[in-house]
């Protein structure tokens, strides 16, 4: 296996545990913020089927340390959270710039969208989960699970505020930026002329 491979599997475990963890303490006042904002950063990193599974593996384990604990509406919510991890996956083709404030600006109307929408068809796949479990009136189980989504809807998107900075923080100080760096490093190197050997390099793998 690959080196980024682990990387990318041990950072995924940390977010995992992380999203787990901390959705169990601030079940009460957050509800499902934490878990989105931990599936989408891992979508964001690793691309969406890691980012749903990470959604989907803290959301089952969340729920042992919460009030009302595992049941039927476990499969919809695993669902839901896997869901969100993997929209994060569609801004994996946005990279962080050495300039934040510009990165931040670059990329929080996609992080906004995805959460509202992630955030949506959460409330519903677990707004019908209940229906399937419990036949009622339709309409009734999505109004009285509007306050829910309001909730929901308000603690995740300020949570996805701090994704481009988190996605950054990560991205750098996990050495992700490997490749970009001797890439970096290779161009200034070949303007030399006693490192012309790093152009025909280049140009071999160019035509490969």
């Amino acid at each position: 296996m690959e080196y980024p491979k682990i990387k990318g599997i041990t950072y995924g475990v940390r977010f995992y545990l992380w999203g787990s963890i901390i959705k169990g303490s601030d079940a009460g006042f957050t509800q499902c913020g934490t878990n989105h904002f931990f599936a989408i950063l891992a979508g964001w990193l690793f691309g969406k089927k890691r980012g749903f599974l990470t959604g989907a593996s803290a959301g089952f384990v969340s729920n042992f340390f919460v009030f009302g604990g595992q049941g039927p509406w476990s499969i919809f919510q695993v669902v839901g959270w896997g869901i969100a991890g993997f929209l994060g996956g569609i801004l994996k083709e946005i990279k962080p710039s050495k300039n934040y404030f510009i990165f931040w600006l670059r990329s929080i109307l996609p992080i906004l969208m995805i959460v509202v929408i992630g955030t949506l068809l959460f409330e519903m796949i677990v707004n019908l989960g209940w229906f399937f479990f419990m036949p009622t009136n339709i309409f009734a189980l999505f109004l009285f699970g509007l306050p829910f989504l309001l909730v929901h809807l308000v603690t995740n998107i300020l949570f996805s505020l701090l994704l481009p900075f988190a996605r950054k923080i990560i991205y750098e100080k996990g050495h992700f930026n490997e490749k970009e760096l001797c890439v970096d490093i290779i161009n200034k190197l070949g303007g030399s002329p006693y490192l012309g050997w790093f152009k025909r390099i280049k140009e071999r793998a160019a035509k490969q």
